[in-house]
Order: C-alpha cells, then structure tokens, then sequence
C-alpha cells in the first residue's frame, strides 16, 4: 500500500514529466520542424536552405569534382537544371519538395535532399 509520501512523490514525478514534455515543445525553435533543402558536394554539406527562403527562378552552382551543377530554385521545391555529368540523369529526376525526396549526380559527387520532420507521402508501391 502507498504511504502518503509515496503519493506526493509520485505526483511530483508526473508533473515534472508534463512540465518539461510542455517546455520542450514550446521552446523547441520552428527550423527544426520546417522543411528544409540540404545540398552536398563531395560529401560536405556545403549549404542548408529553409524551404520558406527558397527564391523561384534563383539558381545556385554547386561545385563537384567535374564542374558546376546548377540547382534553380521554386516555389517550395528545386531541381538540377545543368550539370556536367555525361548522362544528365540527375537533371532528368525534375523537381523534389518533400521530405525524404533526393537528387544525386554520382559523377559530379553532388546531392540536394529535402529534410523535415513532415511524414513523406506514401506512394503506389507502398499503399
């Protein structure tokens, strides 16, 4: 049987519980939340994007071991749109805006993928 210190301890232990389950959340920053474009060359991460400052028709060159890879930016989502890759394979994937979407140039060693916490869509295969 539970003594009345026993029922004041575990009280306390609860509300400590919700108390920082509630601070967590509130104080957690929204850009860990919020979706976000990583870009990579060469295996560095050489630029972070939140996807609310992505500017439609802006492009950015990113730099791997064969040349320049352009990356344009649009409404909420990117694509490669040049790179100097023999195949182009990775201008062909078009544009990507969710999480868990990727673009990879193998011969060029560069890498743009959308991150955040959003679940990703299921897709016919999966459903």
């Amino acid at each position: 049987m539970l003594t009345r210190h026993d029922k004041i301890l575990a009280i306390a232990i609860i509300l400590v519980a919700i108390l920082g389950f509630v601070f967590y959340t509130s104080f957690s920053g929204d850009e860990e939340r919020q979706n976000r474009i990583v870009i990579e060359a060469m295996g560095e991460v050489v630029q972070v994007i939140p996807m609310d400052q992505l500017e439609p028709g802006k492009e950015i060159p990113i730099t791997g071991p064969l040349g320049d890879s352009i990356l344009e930016m649009g409404e909420d989502k990117v694509r490669l749109v040049d790179s100097p890759c023999p195949d182009h394979l990775c201008v062909y994937m078009g544009w990507i805006s969710r999480p868990g979407e990727i673009i990879v140039c193998l011969p060029n060693m560069v890498m743009v993928r959308v991150e955040g916490e959003q679940e990703p869509e299921r897709d016919g295969i999966t459903r």
